[in-house]
């Protein structure tokens, strides 16, 4: 019985950390979205900069 009980806990603990992990991946996504965009917008100012000004 105190087996099992043990077995389910750690089963929980890993299913938390599992979901942690997504939630983490899924931050890490959109703020990998947002550097990438602005490094993108800051190349095009400054083309735009270079050969219209």
């Amino acid at each position: 019985m105190d087996m099992r009980k043990n077995i389910e806990e750690r089963k929980r603990i890993a299913e938390e950390s599992l979901e942690t992990a997504k939630q983490y991946r899924k931050s890490v996504h959109i703020s990998l979205a947002i550097s990438s965009f602005s490094l993108v917008f800051a190349i095009v100012v400054l083309i735009y900069k270079l050969f219209f000004e």
